[in-house]
């Protein structure tokens, strides 16, 4: 919280302080405020759950009247704001508006805790399309405003803080009612407890739903006149070496992570500084290293793979979106194409640096993520791994090649997508899971069909369409089995969908040495009729011009899927018999 004194009667105001907030305060006050904002101004505003999709809405705002949509406000949680148009917040922010895109309102918001600097806001401007034709940021000074213009609801906010602050001291029995019952308290509390030092004070807040006490330097030079400082004792087990790797990775090099050393790891902490009110040891306890707000302005990289002999193997391109110093050496953060993310810690400049890789997939185009796995399948039998950042190299020896694997499933479907994207020329984004067995053969089947093969089709029974010049019906031509050939019409463009997209596959068709029919109904003058397999093998499918009477090769037995870990159709079908 921050007050604020107004000169003309003294009387102290208080406000929200937007980025001491931790997300889901945040989240719950924003969608609290601004749909109490819109529906005081007459309109039907909601605050969506998300939890199963939000479809690129956060808070709707309709007319009352109509229903129309009118604006959707969509809420990140970036307290730092983010820094360039390249780096990878803006690419959720890209992804959530073209989410929005669909629903076509006219207005379009980002709501984030932070002001935003002159060139955020210039991104979030040159979102604006046809869909969307007006796109705005809510930052801390739109949210105060629209606070002032709803004082019950920062009334509520602040008292809440206030709650938690008198808690803290061990003063639930008293806490003040009015508003002016809390000034007064709040403020004899603090005059009292801030005379300890010139030169810092202490602040009340939550952290991670808890009260607390926090050091905040009055004066510039605070740090010089009376330094303060922390040893912290570790004795890490085996079972911490994951807490143990990233406290050295934030101690150590300076990289940006939440990081949270269990009580079992932490031997006493010895606070130095003034022995009247600061300096003492304590015991074990859990300790908490909390992300700093940095501002960081992404830079374009690239990392280039090098065999042996000096030649570049394999080449990925990206932004820095974060860096670090620390006592024993560097960090720069990089996202790359394709989902990757590396962490480059360095110890001294111009030495040889190491590197740590992470996936982060979902959301991603195949072709990008495809790419991207290629990239660190040749890390394997690489030399070296350079980073080349403003004409700068940096270069890591691969001395150990492991790196981010996925499952064969996971790369097999990916590279399925991949193809079908450059196939078909469309884009489809790496689902969060895989789908299931069917989903894969089909996309399996998809590809192979836009690769000029003949799968099989993952499907006992198809629907065809029948129709003949004379209006008359298929007859009992299928009642003890038949051939059927279903050829692709070149008047249509056939689709079939993958992870929600629509794949165009040009004439589709199909063929069966051996079917009956399982059921037929007319639509009109056309027979619509649901055939099935009557032997143990599948239905053929492949994408060809009408071939003549005499081409018997579209009943020949298909080509197999070739998936890892799932039967074929034809040894599927034939157990069923």
């Amino acid at each position: 919280m921050e007050r604020i004194s107004m000169s003309s009667d003294y009387k102290r105001v208080e406000r929200v302080e937007w980025g001491r907030l931790d997300e889901d305060e945040f989240n719950r006050l924003v969608d609290l405020l601004i749909t109490t904002h819109y529906q005081n101004l007459g309109f039907d505003a909601t605050a969506v759950d998300g939890r199963g999709g939000d479809d690129g809405i956060d808070i709707e705002v309709r007319h009352r009247e109509t229903g129309a949509l009118v604006h959707i406000f969509q809420v990140k949680y970036f307290p730092e704001g983010f820094p360039t148009t390249r780096g990878s917040r803006i690419k959720q922010i890209r992804r959530s508006f073209k989410t929005a895109e669909q629903h076509e309102p006219p207005d379009w918001s980002l709501v984030m805790p932070s002001k935003g600097t002159i060139r955020e806001r210039k991104v979030i401007t040159g979102l604006k399309s046809k869909k969307i034709p007006r796109t705005h940021t809510v930052g801390t000074v739109e949210l105060d405003q629209m606070m002032a213009k709803n004082p019950d609801i920062n009334e509520w906010a602040v008292r809440s803080e206030r709650d938690r602050a008198l808690a803290l001291v061990g003063r639930p029995d008293v806490l003040p009612k009015t508003d002016d019952q809390f000034q007064h308290a709040l403020g004899d509390l603090l005059d009292r407890a801030n005379r300890f030092s010139p030169y810092w004070e202490r602040r009340i807040g939550v952290f991670d739903g808890h009260p607390v006490a926090e050091l905040v330097a009055k004066r510039e030079d605070a740090a010089e006149k009376e330094p303060l400082g922390l040893t912290i004792n570790t004795a890490f087990g085996q079972s911490d070496k994951d807490v143990e790797r990233q406290w050295r990775e934030v101690v150590g090099y300076g990289r940006n992570l939440r990081v949270t050393l269990p009580q079992s790891a932490v031997k006493s902490i010895v606070k130095h500084g003034p022995e009247e009110w600061f300096a003492g040891e304590i015991g074990p306890s859990e300790v908490v290293v909390v992300p700093e707000a940095r501002e960081h302005e992404s830079v374009p990289v690239h990392v280039v793979l090098h065999d042996a002999e000096g030649n570049e193997t394999a080449r990925l391109e990206g932004d820095t979106v974060a860096q670090g110093a620390g006592v024993m050496g560097g960090v720069i953060e990089v996202d790359l194409d394709g989902g990757l993310h590396q962490a480059w810690f360095v110890d001294k400049p111009g030495e040889t640096g190491r590197t740590e890789q992470t996936f982060d997939v979902a959301g991603v185009p195949a072709r990008e993520v495809a790419r991207a796995l290629r990239f660190t399948d040749a890390i394997k039998s690489a030399a070296d791994m350079t980073l080349v950042i403003a004409g700068q190299e940096i270069i890591a020896a691969v001395t150990d090649p492991s790196v981010p694997a996925f499952p064969i499933n996971v790369t097999e479907y990916i590279d399925d997508l991949a193809a079908i994207e450059r196939l078909a020329d469309v884009k489809i984004p790496v689902p969060k899971r895989l789908p299931t067995t069917t989903g894969r053969i089909w996309a399996r089947v998809v590809r192979m069909l836009l690769e000029g093969k003949r799968p099989a089709a993952p499907t006992r029974t198809m629907e065809v369409n029948f129709q003949r010049a004379s209006g008359e019906g298929v007859g009992d031509y299928f009642d003890n089995g038949a051939a059927i050939y279903v050829p692709g019409d070149p008047r249509h463009l056939g689709h079939l969908e993958i992870e929600g997209r629509s794949v165009p596959v040009p004439l589709l068709s199909l063929a069966h040495s051996n079917a009956v029919i399982d059921s037929r109904r007319w639509d009109g003058p056309i027979e619509k009729l649901t055939m099935r397999i009557n032997d143990g093998t599948p239905f053929r499918l492949f994408c060809s011009e009408e071939l003549p009477e005499d081409d018997h090769s579209m009943y020949e037995t298909p080509d197999p899927w070739g998936i890892t870990g799932i039967p074929e159709a034809i040894d599927v079908y034939a157990q069923r018999m």
